[in-house]
């Protein structure tokens, strides 16, 4: 919840009040360190009110720092118990630390306090979210949306809940308010041509913009053969290191870079709203529909022709995202610890090869020795060429990154290691993935349990190694 104003230093001394303010306005305008320093300064001038604790609570649980915001929080429950926001807040950062059933609980007596509050709400649904209880998370967003039509993050936060249920249909339409999220608004921006909703193309000239990850590309661009087939000119942009891999889809599409001017055409789509668009209301089924590049893929088989046994790739990061504060927190959840490979390491008749991207900074002089790593990334420059290390594989294990979705759309045999609380597309409780027939998923039970993950994921490759070949 974001910083609320009060009248708690009212009748105060004015340096308190003007510190409070400065805190408050700086709250508001984004710049964190600047509102926990005014904060801070207020109480140091001997400000307290719920407002001022909550406030700053707020501020150092966005800023990454929930230890400290606990700490805020947890002496304005006591101080003020009939404050929601503060409960509501202490929910998120309980979230944050890992203690679930507490941050449910908090948030459970911010919403019996204030019903009618929409923030509230929301943040109930997103601490059920992170517990995997979607179907309550999905009722806790539509109240928040009741209360209040307009709010952007229920909405997008209820798309999020409906997908991983698989409530396709609803789920879909909910995911168009990602047009207004703070960290997507800006390729819905750069639009400038009519949306396209699904109309005749006929003698028009469409272009669909490749949006948000790599791996989002790669998995949305199933629809675009279907969209191809409707007539018309079709041009695909996609970023700089995709195109190469996006020139194999089966269809008549120009594939362009996003790092070139965008071209003339009577209507525009973001690549997501695909299905949407086209009124599918499920997931465009396919085995495989990209491919490698045949010459490169060849010669990294002569490559890897001295490799006994089973050849797996392996994954353990994705990429970083340091401007996010978000992102890198569920980077945090969803990076497997290199050190935990030892768990693989042992499994006989298998011959690892790295398919990290930036592999030393991603922790590779942490990786068990004895897994013998062969590079396969050094010497890929684009998408299209880690697919062709990949065809050159028999299987590739991997974190949920990219590589999962390449792996996938090439029809290659993946298992992929989610994390509890994992990607919507993963949906819950399944082994299986109507996305990607080839794939597999090994699921935390419970946050950052990952040694049940290892030790079933070396079981069945102990199974499929002694049986390769044979």
């Amino acid at each position: 919840m974001g910083g609320e104003g009060h009248d708690g230093e009212r009748g105060a001394a004015a340096p308190v009040a003007e510190a409070f303010r400065g805190g408050l306005a700086a709250q508001q305008a984004g710049n964190l360190p600047l509102a926990i320093e005014g904060y801070r300064r207020a109480m140091g001038l001997g400000g307290m009110s719920a407002a001022l604790l909550n406030n700053l609570g707020g501020a150092l649980r966005e800023l990454g720092r929930p230890r400290e915001a606990l700490e805020s929080l947890e002496l304005c429950a006591k101080l003020y118990p009939d404050h929601a926001g503060c409960r509501s807040n202490l929910g998120l950062v309980l979230l944050n630390l890992g203690r679930l059933d507490e941050a449910v609980h908090r948030c459970r007596e911010a919403a019996a306090l204030l019903p009618g509050s929409p923030p509230v709400q929301f943040n109930l649904g997103c601490v059920l979210l992170a517990m995997e209880r979607d179907a309550e998370a999905a009722a806790a967003f539509e109240r928040a949306i009741r209360l209040d039509p307009g709010h952007v993050e229920a909405h997008s936060s209820l798309a999020h809940a409906l997908l991983r249920l698989g409530e396709f249909g609803r789920g879909l339409a909910e995911f168009e308010w990602r047009a207004r999220v703070g960290r997507y608004a800006g390729a819905w921006a750069a639009v400038t041509n009519p949306f396209w909703r699904g109309e005749a193309l006929t003698g028009r000239r469409l272009v669909i913009d490749a949006e948000q990850g790599m791996g989002d590309v790669i998995q949305f661009v199933r629809y675009v053969p279907r969209i191809a087939a409707l007539g018309g000119r079709v041009t695909l942009r996609v970023y700089p290191a995709l195109v190469r891999l996006m020139r194999s889809l089966d269809a008549p599409v120009e594939v362009t870079s996003t790092a070139d001017p965008k071209p003339a055409a009577d209507c525009e789509l973001m690549l997501m709203s695909a299905p949407l668009a086209l009124g599918d209301g499920g997931i465009a089924a396919a085995a495989s529909y990209l491919s490698a590049p045949p010459a490169e893929t060849a010669a990294w088989k002569r490559r890897f022709a001295d490799l006994k046994g089973l050849r797996v790739g392996i994954v353990w990061a994705g990429a970083h995202h340091a401007d996010d504060a978000d992102a890198l927190r569920i980077d945090g959840l969803r990076n497997l610890p290199p050190e935990r490979l030892a768990g693989l390491a042992g499994v006989p008749g298998v011959s690892w090869v790295c398919l990290q991207k930036n592999a030393p900074a991603e922790g590779l002089d942490r990786v068990p020795p004895e897994m013998g790593l062969s590079d396969g990334m050094a010497e890929v420059p684009d998408f299209a060429a880690a697919a062709a290390v990949v065809e050159a594989l028999d299987l590739v294990i991997t974190v949920d990154t990219a590589a999962a979705h390449l792996a996938g759309a090439m029809g290659k045999p993946v298992w992929i290691l989610s994390r509890f609380n994992g990607c919507w597309r993963w949906l819950l409780h399944r082994a299986d993935s109507p996305w990607y027939p080839s794939a597999r998923i090994y699921r935390q039970a419970a946050p950052g349990a990952w040694d049940k993950v290892i030790a079933e994921v070396a079981c069945d490759l102990e199974r499929v190694a002694a049986g390769h070949g044979s």
